[in-house]
C-alpha cells in the first residue's frame, strides 16, 4: 500500500483532496451540455473555469517538480518540522479581495469541450499529486517559487494556494 505521507504535507493534501471532492460535487450540478452557458457576456462558462483550474494546476505542478527535482538534487534534506502549515497564506485576503485577472497562460479557451476540459482536470490533479508525492518527507519549507499573486512561497504553500484557488472557484461554479 502507500507509504503514509509526512503530517506536515498530508495534512495539506486532505486540504486540496477536499476542496477538489466540493468542486467536483459543484459540477456534477450541471449536465455537460449547460457547461458553455455563460452567466454573463464577460463571465466565464463552467468550462472555461474547468479549463482555467487545469491550465493552473498543471503549469504548478510541473514547476513544483522541476523545483524539488532541483532541491533533491542538491541534497535537501528530511522534513524536521511539524507544525501546521494551514494557516500560512492567512496574511493574504484571498476570499473578498478584488478580483484579480488570471495571468495569460491561464486564460481558458473560449469554448472548451466539457468532457476533455473534465478529464484534463482530472490528469493535471494526478500530475500535482506525482510532484508533490516525490518531495514528500522533505524539507519542502526551504524549496520555494515566486508566485504571481503572493510572492516567494514554499511548496506547501503552493498546494495550499491551489486549494484555496479552486475553493474560489467552486463558489463561482455555484453561482452559475
Amino acid at each position: 500500500g502507500d507509504v503514509a505521507m509526512h503530517p506536515r504535507l498530508a495534512e495539506i493534501v486532505r486540504y486540496l483532496d477536499e476542496r477538489r471532492a466540493d468542486l467536483e460535487s459543484a459540477l456534477g450540478q450541471l449536465p455537460y451540455e449547460r457547461w458553455s452557458e455563460r452567466p454573463a457576456v464577460d463571465a466565464w462558462s463552467v468550462a472555461q473555469v474547468v479549463d482555467h483550474l487545469h491550465l493552473s494546476e498543471s503549469s504548478i505542478a510541473r514547476l513544483l517538480a522541476k523545483r524539488i527535482a532541483r532541491a533533491k538534487e542538491a541534497g535537501l534534506g528530511p522534513e524536521r518540522s511539524e507544525e501546521s502549515l494551514m494557516q500560512s497564506l492567512d496574511f493574504f485576503p484571498v476570499v473578498d479581495g478584488p478580483k484579480r485577472q488570471a495571468p495569460e497562460i491561464v486564460v481558458p479557451r473560449a469554448d472548451p469541450r466539457a468532457p476533455e476540459v473534465h478529464d484534463a482536470l482530472r490528469r493535471s490533479r494526478a500530475d500535482l499529486h506525482a510532484a508533490i508525492r516525490e518531495g514528500d518527507g522533505l524539507a519542502l519549507e526551504e524549496v520555494t517559487a515566486t508566485h504571481p499573486a503572493l510572492g516567494v512561497i514554499n511548496v506547501y504553500q503552493w498546494v495550499l494556494s491551489v486549494g484555496q484557488h479552486e475553493a474560489r472557484h467552486t463558489r463561482q461554479v455555484e453561482e452559475i
